[in-house]
């Protein structure tokens, strides 16, 4: 009984260690998915406002900067989608337009509701109800001067 008894001990000790290795490893791949997905929320947003600088330095070049006011509300989501060559590619997470009641809550996609004009984002970890209030809002918004000239475009956060 003596050999037997070793291996059980040596059997049990394996599934110890293995149990508080797989929980480890299991909060870190957590840590780090949830990096990975706020990593790809800025990278998408610092795009989406780049894009917008750009539209607005065409302006800018064509002395039509007062026109800008057409792009208020204006969803940017199409500018990314275009390449240099005028071919639309696809966004992975831009599910298109539609209003924000009737979207799938697809945790890391945009959206843009064309009738609140507001681009919106459904970060992880809501429920399904909590999608239509607590996604994260922005609108193309024009920067205006003191004398309340239009002087740039932006993306503003919606409260």
């Amino acid at each position: 009984m003596g050999a037997r008894s070793e291996r059980l001990f040596v059997v049990a000790v394996t599934v110890v260690v293995m149990a508080v290795l797989m929980g480890v490893l299991s909060n870190r791949l957590e840590r780090e998915v949830r990096n990975a997905q706020q990593m790809r929320f800025e990278f998408r947003l610092r795009e989406i406002e780049a894009v917008i600088r750009l539209r607005e330095a065409a302006l800018r070049v064509r002395g039509e900067l007062h026109l800008a006011e057409r792009y208020v509300g204006a969803n940017p989501m199409p500018w990314l989608q275009t390449n240099e060559l005028g071919m639309q590619t696809q966004l992975s997470d831009y599910l298109g337009e539609q209003r924000m009641r009737d979207a799938d809550s697809e945790p890391g996609k945009w959206i843009f509701d064309p009738v609140e004009k507001v681009l919106v984002y459904l970060p992880f970890g809501l429920d399904d109800g909590q999608f239509e209030r607590d996604g994260l809002r922005y609108r193309v918004a024009a920067l205006r001067s003191e004398g309340g000239q239009i002087s740039g475009l932006t993306l503003a956060p919606e409260q």
